[in-house]
């Protein structure tokens, strides 16, 4: 009879796995970061010609001077800093400026469609009683 000198369990002697460590683009959210820069940039581009090449009749550059430099700055250090967060973090980051890229992007399309003119009655198609109507003869007492 055999006598079994190992007194190891058998949870002891089971073959552990070890998971890779990821490389590539995937590294540490290093291609996360590639777009979120990469849509930073088409933004900045945005700013640039909205604020300096594609003038309306009558503007000249210096008239947008903070209103172009500030939003390219602005983009500008969130791509230094994006790298240096977390992955919440950065994802909230990207949500955010998502959200206000998107918001912000909606008034120049909706100022087209109604001629360059955006006011309330406009908004509001005039329609509606009450202080925020356009007309002070409706307004509540």
């Amino acid at each position: 009879m055999l006598v079994d000198l190992d007194t190891r369990t058998e949870a002891e002697t089971r073959p552990t796995v070890e998971f890779p460590v990821p490389h590539g683009p995937d590294a540490r959210g290093t291609h996360f970061i590639r777009i979120f820069r990469a849509c930073c940039l088409v933004v900045g581009i945005h700013v640039v010609v909205d604020a300096y090449i594609h003038l309306r009749p009558g503007t000249s550059p210096l008239d947008h001077l903070v209103s172009g430099t500030v939003p390219v700055a602005a983009l500008g250090v969130l791509c230094a800093v994006v790298g240096r967060l977390r992955t919440g973090g950065a994802a909230t980051l990207a949500l955010v400026l998502g959200a206000a890229i998107v918001i912000g992007g909606t008034g120049a399309p909706g100022s087209a469609l109604v001629g360059g003119r955006v006011d309330l009655k406009t908004v509001t198609g005039g329609l509606g009683s009450g202080p925020l109507s356009g007309d002070p003869a409706r307004a509540a007492p």
